[in-house]
């Protein structure tokens, strides 16, 4: 939970240190709509990894039939 303040902190930090103007309200959207994004990015990488392990894992599939050994 502390790792998720701390991530919450520093992006309000950079928003803030970003803006002209202090206002609050508009720091917190803004680092909230920064979170989203970050967080949108990410899903979409890990399901591109997820596919390029299934695709790896049916090649292997094809090597190694039944989960068994693999044959000489």
């Amino acid at each position: 939970m502390q790792e998720v303040v701390d991530f919450i902190h520093r992006s309000l930090a950079e928003v803030s240190g970003r803006q002209k103007a202090v206002d609050t309200l508009d720091v917190a959207v803004l680092t909230l709509l920064n979170v989203a994004g970050s967080y949108l990015h990410l899903k979409q990488s890990a399901a591109v990894g997820e596919r390029r392990l299934d695709v790896l894992l049916e090649k292997l599939d094809r090597f190694i039939p039944d989960g068994g050994e693999a044959s000489r």
